[in-house]
């Protein structure tokens, strides 16, 4: 096992290739290595590390972000109820509902935008 910026990689040895290739376990995207000795291998390890760190700053930079997932949003109890109780008034899960309040929310165009 390597570990490298906080990052950690696992590695395999390929018998038909002769290739020693790894894999880093705990970033969100898909980053592999391979080298031919111990040495090639941690040498590639962390050059493919310090080149995705680099890259995912440059993207923040850029402003190139790629959004989804979870946003958490922290309610006092009489706003959480007044949420449920719309939510089901227009037979739609909590979370449906809020994702399309929040896009009519966040639409350039709210004008032609009507409330479902």
């Amino acid at each position: 096992m390597l570990v490298y910026k906080g990052f950690v990689g696992h590695i395999d040895f390929d018998m038909s290739s002769g290739w020693i290739i790894g894999e880093v376990l705990n970033a969100p995207d898909v980053i592999l290595f391979q080298g031919r000795t111990a040495e090639a291998i941690e040498d590639a390890f962390r050059r493919s590390i310090d080149e995705y760190v680099a890259f995912k700053e440059n993207c923040r930079s850029s402003n190139i972000v790629s959004f989804s997932g979870p946003i958490s949003v922290h309610l006092r109890a009489d706003q959480h109820a007044k949420v449920i109780e719309a939510a089901l008034s227009c037979d739609k899960s909590v979370n449906d509902w809020c994702s399309d309040v929040l896009e009519h929310a966040a639409s350039p165009d709210k004008e032609s935008m009507h409330h479902s």
